[in-house]
């Protein structure tokens, strides 16, 4: 698709487009037209483009308006997920599937955060989607305490679980809670993520099978050099194949690998 081609159904001209994600030779995609008015998501696949909803087919459920997002989303065989908010009441957003034409809502802001007595305030945009699973950034607005967390829950809808958050221990047995989370990315029930705790020094870390693991330690040598930070998104991980970038405090940066077991 370009900003020559007419939306299917709609007929309206794209103006713009969202990051394509693609997955089994099928590309998706956030499409914008009409001067920001209309937006949709599309699936391309052998050479035909569909329309899998617009502005025009679905509402922000519950909500006072069309669903707004942002131009990521995941994508795996013909599902998708993404955040998006209430273009009617900005202060409410949530995470969505769409799966086999029915648009789910997974994660909504004033839904009670699992485990605790806060509710969610925001979503960090895109969710990762693995199979059945949809994985979430979430967060809440209270400072004390703050409540951060990586979730999950089923794609087409239902409990949501908590695989970390600021109430989980940090490995090591006296470094505390994690504070925050920066990046994550997930695949067959693995999860990656970069955490930290007080003394605000952010490591990369694996949860399976329950078992939270350290992967890569900020205060350890990469290449001889210091590392100042962890890059990490929801694409970092296919496959068995985790990648992250690391930024130097000589200001140089490097991309880094490893082969991580995951169940089939």
């Amino acid at each position: 698709a370009n900003t020559n081609t007419a939306a299917p159904v709609s007929g309206v001209k794209f103006t713009a487009f969202g990051q394509p994600a693609v997955h089994n030779g099928k590309v998706a995609f956030f499409g914008f037209g009409s001067g920001g008015l209309y937006s949709g998501a599309f699936l391309h696949s052998a050479g035909t483009l569909t329309r899998l909803f617009d502005t025009n087919t679905v509402t922000f459920p519950g909500g006072a308006g069309t669903l707004a997002f942002s131009s990521q989303l995941a994508h795996e065989n013909d599902a998708i997920a993404f955040w998006a908010f209430d273009s009617g009441l900005n202060q409410r957003e949530g995470i969505f599937s769409f799966s086999n034409n029915v648009l789910s809502l997974l994660a909504v802001t004033n839904q009670t955060i699992p485990g605790f007595a806060n509710t969610f305030s925001g979503f960090q945009s895109p969710p990762r989607l693995s199979g059945s699973t949809v994985v979430f950034l979430g967060h809440d607005l209270i400072s004390t305490p703050a409540v951060r967390g990586i979730f999950a829950v089923p794609a087409g809808g239902g409990a949501i679980t908590t695989l970390v958050s600021t109430a989980t221990a940090i490995p090591g047995g006296t470094n505390g809670l994690f504070t925050s989370f920066s990046g994550f990315a997930y695949e067959n029930g693995v999860l990656i993520f970069t955490g930290s705790g007080t003394n605000s020094i952010a490591s990369i870390y694996k949860l399976q099978g329950g078992v939270i693991e350290l992967l890569v330690d900020k205060k350890a040598l990469l290449d001889g050099k210091t590392v100042s930070s962890f890059t990490l998104n929801t694409g970092s991980f296919n496959q068995g194949l985790f990648t992250f970038q690391a930024s130097f405090t000589d200001s140089s940066k490097g991309i880094f690998g490893a082969v991580i077991s995951v169940p089939q």
